[in-house]
């Protein structure tokens, strides 16, 4: 959408929705590079339930970049269900978020945009399971020091790029994404009703 956040109009551009002549799943997350590069999860998730298999043109889920010339590149589409998507501040690291099985992926991206190592780095099946919710890792946001701040399971998980799981902010809601405010000093959550805003240390 291309609009102004103080008078906000629906003026939409499709930068791309097609790749090799079929149409993309349903587009869930992106993040930018420092090149103005687009990295994006097409999960099927917002396909119909019972029409998925049908519907998914591409023949699997996959993430993609786009350059600034609107040219796509399939990046990886070994994970059934990419989900949340984001950089590592140097632009080395990109993690996305898996669900089935639910956990952090991270890999090695390169200056050309390929990527290499792929490996998980935080496993949340155990997470998922003694939760009520049941809600699988979705959005992140990570901040200057490489920190991960997650939706998982009961809030937003927050853990470093070793895949060590250093704590959880609580929502007590059904929680998708989040993101922070300029300095880094509040992280803004949605949620199904809410915006939550949680001051950080």
């Amino acid at each position: 959408m291309i609009t102004s956040l103080d008078n906000p109009e629906p003026n939409y551009k499709t930068i791309v929705s097609h790749y090799k002549g079929k149409r993309f799943n349903s587009p869930n997350d992106l993040v930018i590079d420092k090149k103005g590069d687009i990295y994006f999860t097409d999960p099927y998730f917002g396909l119909p339930k019972d029409r998925r298999e049908e519907l998914n043109e591409q023949g699997f889920q996959g993430v993609y970049k786009i350059d600034k010339e609107g040219n796509v590149k399939l990046l990886t589409n070994n994970w059934p269900g990419p989900n949340g998507i984001g950089l590592a501040p140097d632009n080395r690291t990109l993690y996305i978020t898996n669900t089935r099985p639910p956990g952090l992926i991270a890999f090695n991206l390169s200056n050309t945009g390929d990527l290499s190592n792929q490996r998980i780095i935080f496993n949340a099946q155990v997470l998922v399971k003694a939760s009520v919710s049941k809600q699988k890792p979705d959005g992140m946001v990570i901040n200057k020091d490489d920190i991960i701040f997650m939706r998982g399971p009961v809030g937003v998980l927050i853990i470093t790029p070793g895949g060590k799981h250093l704590g959880t902010i609580r929502t007590n809601k059904r929680t998708s994404n989040c993101a922070f405010n300029e300095d880094e000093t509040v992280l803004y959550i949605t949620c199904d009703d809410l915006v939550l805003r949680a001051i950080l240390k």
